[in-house]
């Protein structure tokens, strides 16, 4: 890739500064919103102890939206 374009008034050529906005965009859009790396989906979650314990499963699962009843089948 020579060339970037940013908008219609911005064309980056510089192969370093093209790395960066590429990496900084992928990177934001992989990430998703902040609300998806937090409670059941925050990285340090402990998949086991949520799949053992139907009150924390419960408790982890409250802010996503389903029904409590749907949760209770799960």
């Amino acid at each position: 890739m020579k060339s970037l374009r940013i908008d219609k008034d911005t064309l980056i050529a510089d192969d370093d500064e093209i790395l960066v906005r590429m990496r900084d965009w992928f990177e934001k859009w992989h990430k998703g919103e902040d609300q998806y790396s937090r409670g059941i989906h925050d990285p340090e979650t402990d998949w086991l102890a949520v799949y053992e314990d139907r009150e924390k499963f419960m408790a982890m699962t409250a802010e996503c939206g389903a029904e409590v009843e749907l949760r209770e089948l799960i």
